[in-house]
C-alpha cells in the first residue's frame, strides 16, 4: 500500500529508491524495474477523476497582464525562450501608467472574489472519495516533481475536526484572554508582532508546572478521545476503508502493467490440416538364436565339396575326419540328425 509521506521527500531516480518504491506498488523486482517516476505517471493516469475539480488560484495583476500580452503578441510565442519573453512582458509592464495598472488591479480583485465563491462552493459539494482521492493525487505529484511544492490537502467539510493538543489550548486562551487574564497566564500583556507574541505564549508554558499544564492536558486527553469515537462513526459511515482499500488497487494494478511479461516458450504444433509426416518405428527385432541345427547344416555344408577322384590313403583320409566331424554333430544334435550325416558320409566314401 502506498502511503503518502508526512514530511517532503526526495524521490531521486536511483536504482534503490525505485526499486523499493517498485515494491510498495506490487511489483516484482525480479525483472528490470521501472523508474520511480514511470510507475507514478502510469499510476496518476488511472486513478478516477475527481466529482469536483479544484478551482484554479486567482493570479495577481501582473500574472494577469502576463497572461494576457502571451496571447496578444504572437512574437512572444513559439522560438521565443522564457527567459526572453518575460524581460520583454517585465519592460513592458513597467512602461504602463498608475491608471493602466489600475485596470489590472481592479481585474485581478474581481478574480480573487470569484476563486473565494468557487472555492467555498468546492469545499461544499466534495465527498469523503474525492479527499481520498485529493490526497493521492497530491501525493504522486509529489513523486513525478519532487521539487514542486505540495498543496495540502483540505479534510471533508463534514468530516470531524481534530482537537488542539494541551499548549495550543493554552495558546488559544491566553490570546483570546484580556490584558489582566493575560497577566495571570503569561505574566503580561500581548504586544507586538504575532511572531513575538508566540514567543512570548511558548516561554510562559515552559515556565508552568507540572500541575498548571495538568488542566489542559485533560482538557486535550478528553477532546482526543471524542475524536476518535467520531471520526470512527465518521469513517464507517463514509466507507473510508473500502474506499482507501479500492483505490491502493487500483494504484497496484496500473504498476504491475509497466512489469515485463514473459516471454512464452515456442511449442512446435502438428497441423491438423496439412500432411502428416509418418515416422515407422523399428520394431523390435529378437536375437536370432543360434541353433545347433544351423551348425550341422554349415557343417554338411562344407563337407559337400565338389566330387574328385582321389585315391584310397585319400578317400581314408576323408573319411576319418567326416567320422569325427559327424561324431561331435551326433553329440549336439542328437541320433537322428547324426544318423543322417553319417549316411552321407558314407556316400563319400564310396564315391
Amino acid at each position: 500500500m502506498l502511503r503518502q509521506p508526512t514530511t517532503c521527500f526526495s524521490f531521486a531516480n536511483t536504482a534503490s529508491q525505485a526499486r523499493a518504491y517498485a515494491v510498495a506498488a506490487g511489483l516484482s523486482t525480479t525483472t528490470k524495474v521501472p523508474s520511480v517516476a514511470t510507475i507514478a505517471r502510469r499510476q496518476l493516469k488511472a486513478l478516477p477523476k475527481l466529482s469536483v475539480q479544484v478551482p484554479k488560484k486567482a493570479g495577481g495583476p501582473y500574472a494577469i497582464f502576463n497572461k494576457e500580452v502571451r496571447a496578444t503578441d504572437p512574437s512572444l510565442g513559439k522560438g521565443t525562450s522564457l527567459s526572453a519573453a518575460s524581460r520583454v512582458i517585465a519592460e513592458r509592464w513597467r512602461g504602463l501608467s498608475p491608471a493602466e495598472k489600475k485596470t489590472y488591479e481592479d481585474r485581478a480583485t474581481q478574480q480573487k472574489e470569484a476563486y473565494k465563491r468557487q472555492y467555498e462552493q468546492y469545499l461544499a459539494k466534495r465527498t469523503p472519495q474525492d479527499v481520498i482521492l485529493e490526497q493521492k493525487i497530491g501525493y504522486l505529484q509529489s513523486v513525478i516533481n519532487p521539487n514542486k511544492p505540495s498543496r495540502k490537502v483540505p479534510a471533508a467539510a463534514d468530516a470531524p475536526k481534530k482537537p488542539l493538543s494541551s499548549y495550543l489550548l493554552f495558546s488559544t486562551e491566553a490570546q483570546a484572554a484580556g490584558p489582566e487574564r493575560q497577566r495571570q497566564l503569561i505574566g503580561q500583556v500581548l504586544q507586538g508582532a504575532m511572531t513575538q507574541q508566540v514567543k512570548t505564549i511558548a516561554a510562559a508554558w515552559n515556565g508552568l508546572s507540572a500541575e498548571q499544564k495538568s488542566k489542559y492536558q485533560q482538557q486535550a486527553a478528553n477532546a482526543l478521545s471524542a475524536y476518535k469515537t467520531q471520526k470512527a462513526q465518521y469513517d464507517s459511515t463514509n466507507q473510508i476503508a473500502e474506499t482507501r482499500k479500492a483505490v491502493n488497487k487500483t494504484l497496484q494494478t496500473a504498476a504491475k502493467s509497466l512489469q515485463p511479461k514473459p516471454k512464452k516458450k515456442k511449442v512446435l504444433k502438428l497441423s491438423t490440416t496439412g500432411p502428416r509426416r509418418i515416422v515407422k518405428k523399428k520394431k523390435d527385432v529378437a536375437p536370432k538364436k543360434k541353433t545347433v541345427a544351423v551348425k550341422a547344416k554349415k557343417v554338411v555344408k562344407k563337407t559337400a565339396a565338389p566330387k574328385k577322384k582321389v585315391g584310397v590313403k585319400g578317400a581314408a583320409k576323408k573319411a576319418i575326419s567326416a567320422t569325427k566331424k559327424a561324431g561331435k554333430a551326433i553329440r549336439v544334435v542328437g541320433k537322428v540328425a547324426g544318423k543322417e550325416v553319417v549316411k552321407k558320409v558314407k556316400k563319400v566314401v564310396k564315391a
